[in-house]
């Protein structure tokens, strides 16, 4: 299957093997990366924040 940025089925395979081909417009990587960044999108401060609290806890044993 070849999907596009914006989540279209460009090519989809049938039964048994088969080479798939389509033609693909690269000018439309970049909004679709704007709209899901599988790579980044965790680290965005601006919506996301991570918090460890590293006190000592019941429970926990930390190991080397």
């Amino acid at each position: 299957m070849i999907i596009a940025p914006d989540a279209r089925i460009v090519a989809q395979l049938g039964e048994g093997e088969a080479v798939l081909q389509a033609e693909l417009n690269l000018s439309e990587i970049g909004q679709g990366l704007a709209s899901l960044d599988t790579d980044g999108h965790y680290s965005r401060p601006d919506v996301f924040e991570l918090r460890v609290d590293t006190r000592a806890k019941d429970g926990v044993e930390w190991l080397d």
